[in-house]
């Protein structure tokens, strides 16, 4: 089930966000990176971002 993203969106976001460490811009911008996909990645059933990382697929 989606959430407030499209699929390629989700699966996009959680990409860079695994790629991107040490993250380049602020902590502010990396914790709304991270609270949006955890939340999106709770919609869609699972525990948190990291996992629906690993499990998601298009």
């Amino acid at each position: 089930m989606e959430g407030d993203m499209s699929s390629f969106e989700f699966r996009y976001l959680m990409d860079l966000l695994m790629v991107s460490e040490p993250w380049p811009l602020s902590d502010i911008s990396h914790n709304c990176l991270i609270n949006m996909v955890d939340s999106e990645a709770k919609e869609r059933g699972y525990s948190d971002w990291i996992t629906a990382y690993h499990e998601f697929k298009l």
